[in-house]
């Protein structure tokens, strides 16, 4: 953070994207929005299903079937949460090093400005 601090001095507007990622849980951000994305698509998926196969359901709360739908409605929703989950992280977490990357390079810049900028003094 303290090299993050004196880039951000000496440069305040060149590393926006990295000096963004720093000020924030970036991977915690970036997973709970795919997390709630698929929520959002599996919901409006559940209400369309519903609005077509009323008959079925109708059918089902009459048979007494209704924990079997909802196991598998459970485990439908669980499997592919926990996929969006761990993908999101692998991404995140891969732009993350991305910009740590950039940011050693930026620092290793610095210093060489630095140290050519003593021997022209």
């Amino acid at each position: 953070m303290a090299r993050l601090a004196m880039l951000d001095k000496q440069y305040a507007g060149g590393m926006k994207q990295v000096r963004e990622n720093y000020r924030s849980d970036y991977i915690g951000k970036r997973i709970l929005g795919r997390l709630f994305g698929y929520t959002a698509f599996f919901l409006i998926l559940i209400c369309l299903a519903c609005a077509f196969n009323m008959e079925f359901l109708i059918g089902l709360l009459v048979s007494d079937q209704l924990g079997e739908l909802g196991i598998c409605l459970l485990i439908g929703y669980l499997v592919p949460l926990l996929f969006c989950g761990i993908t999101g992280y692998w991404k995140a977490a891969r732009e993350y090093a991305e910009n740590e990357r950039r940011l050693e390079q930026a620092m290793q810049l610095l210093r060489q400005l630095g140290t050519s900028g003593k021997e022209d003094s």
